[in-house]
């Protein structure tokens, strides 16, 4: 099979870094235009006045996402060069003197590498930096006796013998797979750019590659890290972070890093190996009430899945943990900002798992462009949201009609429609009642609720008008306003709120399970796969009208996700469920060739096929949790090392295999006492 060198988007369709650009001074990120969006030109960022700026960046928008073909024809230095000629288009009139110039990198100190007769230096001809700064760079490591020949992939090829120390850099040009490993016995390969890099190792061929601060690329796509500690996070001198935080001699800390193919991010073999050997259990789980199912599957025509090898094609690998519900006690974990599942404690041991989707810092800076209103919260719950303290159950307003799953004080752990029959709300400081019906409508007053549906319309027009989000009074103002997709406007012809002071919100449940004052936590926003028994999702049909039900389709809601819900996307995903005895989690790896991820479909599918393969009850419920890279299942106990049962897909804040930091968690707390 041939591949691009470098190479074309369009032999990324299917992966995680389609549609996005990290070269020279830009990183550019539209794989999920618009929900996080990244648009960053170092260059144009560092001197242009913010309405120019403003105007260039809408520019690289449009250009970038009015033809999402623009991105299969081109490669990742190719669409770097476009940027650049259309930068000094769009701006020359004004900044004639750079608008062209490129992003100049710092020349670190290298570690000596191992020796080697020829070194294949392949430069990035895109980048600003001169052709004797980056033969300097790139050849620095090895020792002075070693042979150093420079230019492009096809050049190399073209010569018998390695001659020339430098040859006539040409454009680039594509080259096949047996090209590539004809190059590399030619000598060691070394590329100032990661993009070269991949393709080598698609081929399983060792390759050096520079790592500058754009660490996320390198940890991400190539699943290594410049920090040979393994920080879990992403080190602070990435794009994503503070630039230079913790600034070096030269500006940024780098590295070479000689890539192997076992660390070939289209391979996965690293995390086959560790999902596949996965016997080594920790062993204080041997005392505990838990089974652990594990493997690839592989789905058949009738629908059923079946257990197979890895090597199978679009087989996926599945963890699926169970535990007796009276074992255990279900509890989410909410921080304040971020952390990691392994930063819990877990006196007796446990399961965590991904929550709910929140509201991100990611979002809140792209709806900036909507409301310039500054919002109180970096990262907070989307719909509602109840937690029992003391006697005292403390709720939000729910948004949409999105499931709840809940906790009783029976030890029980529930899931059901988010269907609702009357609100009730009571101001802050004038302790003022209203009662809403289904129609927003309360009965003793004017006053009206409007929920989030379409961002663009206008509420309340000659009213004053609040803006509620969760129990915070946001605003006050006269209307007409906006409903953000995360809160609710009340408006009324007399001022009955205060801006920043709280409310209190009751709400009655149509099919609640449980009685109200047993419930422990409830949180709306869930997606259900399925419910008293029926697979919700069985088809992509079933699963539109199940999204469409729940909200997920408002342009509102839309506002609030950072990856869209569609029937047939095949994402890393986790969900939870019960039967009639036990709590389940089920996790499933995804965003790699050999695992890719599954769709809802899938899930609901998948758990009913192991759950029956092992004569574990029939599902009551199953709800599908905060999936994509926050998908995680792991084991711990304090004092013990934990385990993760599925390997996490990397993300702008995490390398493959570790945990992303998120807002909150959702955990299985093995009982100190089993009889407890």
């Amino acid at each position: 099979m041939n591949r691009p060198l470098p190479c074309l988007y369009s032999h990324y369709s299917k992966t995680r870094w389609y549609r996005r650009l990290v070269a020279g001074e830009f990183i550019i990120q539209f794989d999920q235009y618009p929900e996080r969006e990244v648009i960053i030109d170092e260059v144009a960022d560092k001197r242009l006045p913010i309405p120019s700026l403003i105007a260039w960046k809408d520019r690289i928008r449009e250009l970038c996402t009015q033809d999402a073909s623009v991105w299969n024809t081109y490669s990742p230095g190719s669409l770097l060069a476009l940027l650049r000629r259309e930068r000094k288009k769009f701006l020359q009139n004004s900044f004639p003197a750079w608008a062209e110039s490129g992003f100049n990198h710092a020349i670190p100190a290298w570690n000596p590498m191992e020796s080697t007769e020829h070194l294949l230096i392949i430069p990035d001809v895109y980048d600003a930096a001169p052709l004797d700064v980056q033969i300097q760079l790139l050849r620095s490591p090895w020792g002075e006796d070693t042979k150093i020949h420079v230019g492009l992939p096809n050049e190399f090829i073209n010569q018998s013998e390695l001659s020339d120390p430098i040859l006539f850099l040409d454009a680039p040009h594509e080259i096949s797979s047996d090209q590539i490993h004809a190059l590399a016995l030619k000598g060691h390969v070394v590329c100032a750019d990661v993009w070269y890099a991949l393709a080598f190792l698609q081929e399983n061929v060792q390759v050096s590659a520079c790592l500058d601060h754009r660490e996320w690329f390198a940890a991400s796509i190539c699943n290594t890290s410049v920090f040979e500690a393994g920080d879990p996070r992403i080190p602070e001198t990435s794009h994503f972070h503070p630039i230079f935080k913790q600034p070096t001699a030269t500006g940024a800390i780098r590295m070479f890093k000689t890539l192997t193919p076992e660390q070939n991010p289209s391979c996965y073999s690293g995390v086959i190996k560790k999902l596949s050997n996965c016997a080594a259990y920790p062993s204080w789980i041997a005392s505990k009430h838990i089974a652990i199912h594990q493997g690839f599957f592989l789905q058949h025509p009738d629908g059923t899945w079946k257990q197979v090898p890895h090597t199978q094609a679009h087989a996926v690998h599945v963890s699926l943990a169970t535990v007796q519900s009276t074992a255990v006690t279900v509890e989410p974990k909410f921080f304040r900002g971020k952390a990691s599942p392994l930063e819990v404690s877990y006196p007796h041991g446990g399961l965590f798992t991904s929550f709910n989707y929140y509201f991100t810092e990611n979002l809140k800076a792209w709806y900036a462009h909507y409301d310039d209103r500054p919002l109180p919260w970096d990262d907070f719950s989307l719909d509602y949201l109840a937690v029992r303290h003391e006697d005292l159950l403390l709720e939000s307003v729910p948004l949409y009609q999105k499931a709840l799953l809940g906790y009783s004080q029976n030890g029980e752990l529930f899931a059901c429609e988010g269907d609702w029959d009357s609100l009730s709300l009571t101001t802050g400081r004038t302790q003022t009642c209203l009662h809403f019906d289904r129609q927003g409508k309360d009965a003793g007053s004017d006053a009206t609720i409007y929920f989030p549906n379409n961002p663009d319309t206008l509420v309340g027009a000659g009213k004053i008008c609040a803006t509620i989000i969760h129990d915070y009074v946001w605003a006050v103002c006269e209307g007409p306003v906006k409903v953000p997709p995360f809160g609710v406007v009340v408006a009324s012809a007399a001022s009955l709120f205060e801006k920043e002071s709280s409310v209190t919100w009751s709400v009655h449940w149509k099919s609640l399970p449980v009685p109200k004052e047993t419930v422990v936590w409830l949180a709306g926003g869930f997606n259900a796969l399925i419910l008293d028994g029926e697979n919700q999702v069985a088809t992509d049909m079933d699963t539109t009208n199940r999204l469409r039900k729940e909200g997920w389709y408002t342009k509102a809601s839309q506002l609030t996700q950072e990856t869209q819900l569609t029937p047939e996307g095949l994402q890393p995903r986790s969900a939870i469920g019960g039967t009639s005895d036990d709590i389940f989690i089920l996790s499933i790896a995804g965003r790699f060739p050999e695992s890719e991820g599954a769709t809802f479909s899938h899930v609901a599918s998948l758990a009913q096929s192991i759950m029956s393969m092992h004569q574990a009850g029939t599902i009551e419920f199953l709800v599908n949790l905060d999936g994509g890279a926050s998908s995680v299942l792991g084991l711990a106990k304090d004092g013990e090392k934990p385990c993760l049962l599925t390997q996490p897909s990397p993300s702008l804040s995490n390398s493959a295999g570790q945990p992303r930091r998120v807002p909150a968690l959702l955990t299985v707390q093995f009982k100190e006492d089993i009889q407890q």
